[in-house]
């Protein structure tokens, strides 16, 4: 009895998750093509580059391309948040780039050191030997 009682609650929240996730794709497909406008605001060169490995994956393998493009279409809203993170990420990553690029005119300011290290020293104490413990001392 209590076997089936777990097997029915367990059959009764795979249903639910079931249910939630079609309703969270089926919003999701409905506002798939303003994700797509907002990917080409943000960097048209994701969606051309992602045609351009649908194209390449025609020319390689025919059977591959055609199931790359129908798994495409098929889950299209995944593909076009997918594509819209990773304008948005090209994006960031643009500005940081000219951030750096900017400041990298000023050079960093350094001190020079004139001492020798310490393992210099522990050779000349020993005609050439290597001393290992002289390195823990403080």
């Amino acid at each position: 009895m209590n076997s089936l009682f777990s097997v029915l609650i367990l059959i009764a929240v795979f249903t639910g998750l079931f249910f939630a996730f079609k309703f969270i794709f089926e919003i999701l497909w409905k506002i798939s093509p303003v994700i797509i406008l907002v990917t080409l605001l943000f960097d048209y060169q994701v969606i051309l580059k992602y045609f351009r490995l649908m194209a390449a994956f025609l020319r390689k393998n025919l059977i591959a391309g055609v199931l790359f493009i129908a798994l495409s279409v098929f889950f299209l809203p995944v593909v076009s948040i997918f594509l819209m993170a990773k304008a948005i990420l090209n994006r960031k990553m643009n500005k940081m780039q000219a951030k750096a690029k900017a400041e990298n005119q000023n050079f960093t300011q350094y001190e020079e050191i004139d001492e020798e290290p310490i393992i210099n020293e522990s050779r000349k104490d020993h005609n050439g030997r290597y001393d290992y413990s002289k390195l823990f001392e403080s």
